[in-house]
């Protein structure tokens, strides 16, 4: 089964990225999703709004949605996108933090879209932290994205 990682290289201040999130369920059918802050704010509590969106579709479903923006969120498109492979994959533990990450709030720092998707990634790959890089080893979501093993693909 796959998890994949989308990148947006420039929605970002600073050229930072934006990076979303998704994971097969059964082959070729996938739960995908971000968080996309909402107007770029620097801070929202836990229990407010943080732009995060959670869908499910076929794959072709999912590219379309993540390549215009026409998905839940708050219109983000993305650029390019990696899949890595998952041999023991536990798609109830990543649906369970999909559903819970519209409750987590949002900070620049430990807690953005980035965070997100090592964290549902991680639990899809059963807690398996070496799945993708670190987000602290890497700050920025566009460092996140180059330094994931796999090719790009472009969407």
């Amino acid at each position: 089964m796959r998890a994949a990682v989308f990148i947006n290289y420039t929605i970002a201040p600073f050229n930072a990225g934006h990076v979303g999130w998704g994971f097969e369920t059964q082959p070729d059918y996938f739960c995908y999703g971000a968080k996309e802050a909402v107007g770029m704010q620097e801070t929202a509590l836990p229990g407010y709004a943080n732009g995060v969106f959670v869908a499910v579709g076929t794959e072709p479903e999912m590219l379309a949605a993540m390549k215009t923006g026409i998905h839940p969120g708050n219109g983000f498109i993305y650029d390019d996108y990696k899949y890595v492979e998952v041999a023991s994959f536990n798609v109830a533990a990543a649906s369970d933090l999909a559903r819970q990450c519209h409750n987590w709030g949002y900070t620049v720092v430990g807690n953005n879209c980035m965070n997100d998707v090592y964290r549902i990634i991680k639990a899809y790959a059963h807690g398996d932290g070496n799945i993708l890089p670190r987000p602290l080893a890497h700050p920025r979501p566009v460092d996140f994205f180059a330094a994931i093993p796999s090719p790009v693909q472009h969407l």
